[in-house]
């Protein structure tokens, strides 16, 4: 019984840490990817060494919950970070990047009235 519940947990977890399949346009860089204003939602997997994930993945989501499409972004520069919001900038999103053994000098900003990130120093 307990050899059936963990072979049950394995196989979940599998299918949790698989790549989804890519439908959409792959884009080079972060700073290249625009979501448009279709009004879905757009939820971000950065890419993440830990796991061998070597793409930033996005997939786009409409009202109902149902995955549009997949866009992957090759970006060796973006990876996991960590949001900020600024209050007296609400329409600017801050990422600041964690991680990996790395130094780095720059962030990116998500400007949400126009959808864009920007790499900064």
């Amino acid at each position: 019984m307990k050899l059936k519940i963990l072979l049950l947990i394995f196989i979940v977890i599998l299918a949790g840490c698989s790549q989804p399949k890519t439908q959409g346009i792959p884009s080079e860089k972060i700073t290249n990817f625009k979501p448009g204003s279709s009004g879905n939602l757009f939820l971000f997997y950065p890419s993440d060494n830990r796991v061998s994930q070597l793409k930033t993945y996005v997939k786009e989501v409409d009202n109902a919950g149902e995955v549009i499409n997949v866009f992957s972004i090759e970006d060796a520069d973006f990876r996991r970070a960590k949001p900020f919001q600024n209050p007296l900038y609400p329409n600017t999103i801050y990422l600041s990047l964690f991680g990996e053994a790395k130094i780095e000098i720059f962030f990116y900003e998500f400007d949400l009235d126009t959808k864009t990130f920007a790499k900064k120093k």
